[in-house]
């Protein structure tokens, strides 16, 4: 999705389950990710978050690779989300260890998340129909238009290396630098060097 189509979407989703996409839109967290996240697993303290397990058919269990257990820095836009998340929940903290549940305390279902939250959002927003899972490939997208290290972006998705994030993500980034050296040449030039 474009920036404009991630706008579109936050401000058409219901206000409830803005931050919940919102830290997907962040941080591409795979949808077995986020539903299988623990209040133990932020850091407020620390500004992390530990990805360390998945919820996947109705059961905890561990990530997809060793590379996707791993830990992610909340920038303002992820504390301030989880804050307001764990404000709206505080009464019931206790009884759910998970952050998101559904009224029963049972974290989300993918189908639930779908059916109920994505694909109505889109429609109502005026967008095209995409899984739910195209919020990953937008935050990878997102992340390497506004040039951050392609390292941490891989890091962030949980990659092995950095050869897939530009075997799977460059093709749609290509506007995001330049392919004619002339960044290359201003740096050189900027410097001194010529």
């Amino acid at each position: 999705m474009t920036i404009n189509e991630v706008s579109q979407f936050l401000k058409t989703v219901e206000p409830s389950w803005r931050d919940y996409f919102l830290i997907r839109f962040w941080t591409g967290l795979r949808s077995c990710e986020i539903h299988g996240l623990q209040w133990q697993h932020i850091d407020f303290e620390h500004r992390l978050i530990r990805i360390c397990q998945n919820w996947v058919n109705g059961e905890a269990c561990d990530v997809k690779t060793p590379k996707s257990r791993r830990t992610l820095k909340l920038c303002d836009t992820l504390l301030n989300a989880f804050k307001r998340i764990q404000t709206a929940a505080q009464d019931n903290i206790g009884d759910h260890h998970y952050i998101f549940t559904d009224a029963n305390g049972i974290p989300l279902d993918t189908h639930f998340v779908s059916k109920k939250l994505w694909y109505p959002t889109l429609k109502k927003a005026g967008l095209k129909r995409r899984r739910a899972y195209e919020t990953r490939h937008t935050a990878a997208v997102l992340h390497i238009s506004a040039h951050e290290n392609p390292l941490y972006v891989s890091q962030m998705l949980g990659h092995s290396d950095t050869r897939l994030l530009f075997e799977i993500y460059a093709p749609y980034v290509a506007n995001a630098s330049r392919i004619d050296g002339s960044a290359f040449d201003a740096l050189m030039q900027n410097k001194g060097i010529v």
